[in-house]
């Protein structure tokens, strides 16, 4: 009784005018996962409860006051939530924007998903744990790793079946004399959906802060495209990614190129059913090995927002040309820590419920 008094109060007052327009939005997803992570003759054994097996879970709060005119004032905060130990609660900030809607679009500050987050998220698999582009740490890719953009101002803005997201991120927001010059990001993101055609394009560009220092990292660029076709009775789709990373001169190390591209499938099973496989590979032309990896999982409708999954993933680092390992595939993670090698295998299983 106490409870419905106190939103019966909460809807009178919001009924006044008083408040914004607010909506809260959330995502809980948490899987059982069990896999080896080998590296050398050394094997890592995981079993254990991750959080964010299909996404990533957050509370978020979006914001909006009619100024007239057709003018809207608009914001977004929306929180993750990751461990599933009790170590940590609402953690980092995924999002933290306010800015101005109107027909021109919507004009923003703060803190935003970059246009290769949103690119690697839109894909069949998704941002998940059994995602071969999500997975691959052992490559020079970013598309896949930047995943918020800060100190940024964006626009947003849909053209018919088009949506255009730019923005531009002062990364470093001081420049002494005679220091490093400051960092920069620039995200710009363009998808065209309509009926059973889907098209993406993602160019991505970071400036790094450093003082002409040779060998220091100086800028990476990630030009990325995807498409995807519902055939009925199954979904298919590729992606590709180039990627380079370069350095100050003078300096004998070398611009690094990767190449990377995936393929997926999504196939209906029954009413509620959904499988799904995706397959990728990429390859710096510092390696002599590229980086692969597999994913296969069942996706089950329980519910207009529960889903249930299962799956398995395998993936392999890749290697640099002298024979070196580089980077790692991660099959979980312990207080922050990943569980990481050469070659990973994981099985996994979840719930995922939205809300």
């Amino acid at each position: 009784m106490q409870k419905k008094l106190i939103a019966l109060a909460v809807a009178g007052l919001a009924s006044t005018g008083a408040f914004a327009q607010v909506t809260m939005y959330g995502i809980v997803d948490n899987y059982v996962a069990t896999g080896k992570a080998t590296t050398g003759a050394t094997d890592t054994k995981f079993t254990g409860v991750q959080a964010g097996g299909l996404s990533g879970s957050r509370l978020g709060f979006d914001a909006a006051e009619d100024l007239g005119d057709g003018m809207k004032a608009v914001a977004k905060l929306e929180f993750g939530s990751l461990a599933t130990d009790g170590s940590a609660g609402i953690t980092g900030t995924r999002q933290n924007y306010v800015g101005l809607a109107g027909g021109f679009g919507v004009v923003a500050a703060g803190r935003f998903n970059t246009s290769g987050f949103d690119f690697v998220g839109n894909g069949l698999l998704g941002a998940s744990a059994l995602d071969p582009m999500t997975n691959f740490t052992g490559s020079s890719t970013q598309i896949n790793s930047g995943s918020r953009v800060n100190n940024a101002v964006a626009y947003l803005n849909n053209f018919g079946p088009v949506a255009l997201k730019a923005a531009y991120s002062f990364v470093t927001e001081t420049e002494t004399t005679g220091g490093a010059s400051p960092a920069r990001a620039a995200n710009l993101g363009l998808r065209y959906a309509q009926g059973p055609l889907a098209v993406e394009g993602v160019y991505i560009a970071v400036t790094e802060a450093a003082a002409g220092t040779a060998g220091a990292l100086d800028k990476s660029t990630d030009l990325a495209v995807q498409a995807s076709y519902n055939l009925g009775v199954a979904v298919l789709a590729a992606q590709y990614v180039n990627t380079t990373v370069g350095y100050k001169g003078p300096t004998t190390q070398a611009d690094i190129k990767t190449t990377t591209f995936a393929l997926d499938a999504a196939i209906p099973v029954g009413a509620k059913g959904t499988v799904a496989v995706g397959y990728a590979s990429s390859k710096a032309d510092t390696m002599s090995d590229a980086a692969t990896g597999l994913g296969v999982a069942y996706l089950h409708a329980a519910g207009k927002r529960t889903t249930i999954y299962g799956g398995y993933y395998t993936g392999t680092s890749g290697k640099l040309s002298a024979g070196e390992t580089k980077g790692l595939v991660q099959v979980g993670s312990v207080g922050g820590t990943a569980v990481a090698g050469e070659k990973a295998d994981v099985l996994a299983a979840g719930v995922r419920l939205t809300f």
